[in-house]
């Protein structure tokens, strides 16, 4: 697949050029990839990045973009949104049931935000402190397999038992997981397309396979539309993450899913909306 090869070639010149490229460097970079792969129209490979990236078939250039996409300046950035995004979720007043899904972009907030003091910590020659990383882990890595799989059996009113299975399974994985985080120091090293967290534990692809499943499974066996599209959007994230952004993949999957999480509100309010409906409809049958 034209896509693939392309985004393989550009990850592999981002990290040729390091840190230290110019933006020129980095749009060429861009161009550069999708001509070796020989697209009868180059617009298709921005189109396809623009998708991937926005969501949409157009946006910035690509260069200047790539240039502070992974920085602390774009942690910090997708923090603040999140939290504008996760404010707005819970001033919608959310139902009881509704309540730890609302929470999410709040959630991803916090961790964009640990991940730009990391990144800070680097740009300045240091190591990251040692507490950051754990917290950003234990997020990434300990939370999510069991919290978004909960999410859902707590806003389902028929809970089917493919969702307990999945708890069961994101349980496992982040019991497997917090073990290696306690026994395992981690180290955090900045690389040209993220961060990456390494260990010299030797991860199975079973556990990690294991993992995706567990975090994005049971949006999909939601009945609402936009618990379903965040599913949808996290798992594209994955996708490219894996493709593109393999040896960063837990600070670009977390980025992606971050900004996938802005579904959340538009769940919440559409809930709320719904709420409101079916009560003035009440209250209208009760006055007739």
């Amino acid at each position: 697949m034209q896509e693939r090869a392309a985004l393989e070639m550009l990850s592999a010149r981002l990290k040729e050029i390091g840190d230290g490229g110019s933006e020129d460097d980095y749009q060429t970079a861009v161009f550069d990839a999708g001509k070796a792969q020989s697209f009868e129209n180059i617009r298709d490979w921005f189109k396809a990045l623009y998708e991937i990236v926005f969501g949409q078939e157009a946006g910035p250039r690509m260069g200047p973009f790539t240039k502070m996409c992974f920085s602390a300046a774009a942690s910090f950035t997708a923090a603040a949104v999140l939290a504008g995004v996760g404010a707005a979720a819970l001033a919608q007043r959310p139902r009881p049931r509704d309540a730890m899904f609302a929470a999410i972009p709040m959630i991803f907030a916090a961790h964009q935000a640990i991940e730009g003091f990391i990144w800070l910590a680097l740009d300045e020659g240091r190591a990251a402190p040692g507490g950051l990383v754990v917290a950003y882990l234990l997020i990434a890595q300990v939370l999510w397999p069991v919290y978004i799989p909960l999410c859902v059996i707590v806003m389902e009113r028929r809970r089917r038992p493919a969702l307990w299975l999945l708890l069961a399974a994101g349980l496992f994985v982040s019991g497997a997981l917090a073990s290696v985080l306690i026994q395992h120091p981690y180290t955090v090293q900045a690389i040209a397309d993220g961060l990456r967290y390494s260990t010299n534990h030797q991860f199975e692809t079973r556990l990690l396979g294991l993992y995706l499943v567990a975090v994005t499974a049971p949006l999909f066996l939601s009945r609402f539309r936009y618990v379903v599209a965040f599913g949808a959007a996290t798992l594209l994230g994955s996708a490219v993450t894996v493709v593109g952004f393999y040896n960063a993949s837990a600070s670009i999957w977390c980025f992606f899913a971050g900004v996938a999480s802005i579904l959340v509100f538009f769940h919440v309010r559409a809930q709320k909306l719904r709420g409101a409906v079916i009560e003035k409809s009440s209250t209208d049958i009760a006055a007739a």
